[in-house]
């Protein structure tokens, strides 16, 4: 039986085994959306991205187009919110 499966049925590993802040399980409701490490000490959403382009003036003056890029997302996304991972912001 895999963690995942004996959490769903209420079971969870004893604290000698794996202490309580050691414990990781993952639910597959959260397709994805989960906070990670980013730059500067930043938390962004593993799954979300955002799609930009950069432009950047050459000697001439002329305007550039660089991309499309894809960047991340601060966390908490919206997809977050919604799916109840994170509380709402009330205020």
């Amino acid at each position: 039986m895999s963690i995942t499966k004996a959490a769903m049925d209420g079971k969870l590993p004893c604290l000698v085994c794996v202490p309580e802040h050691l414990r990781e399980v993952r639910t597959a409701d959260d397709f994805g959306h989960k906070p990670i490490p980013w730059l500067a000490g930043q938390t962004v959403c593993a799954r979300c991205k955002t799609r930009s382009r950069r432009y950047s003036l050459d000697e001439w003056g002329n305007d550039h187009s660089h991309g499309p890029y894809l960047d991340p997302v601060l966390w908490p996304c919206t997809s977050a919110i919604v799916l109840g991972l994170v509380p709402r912001n009330t205020e």
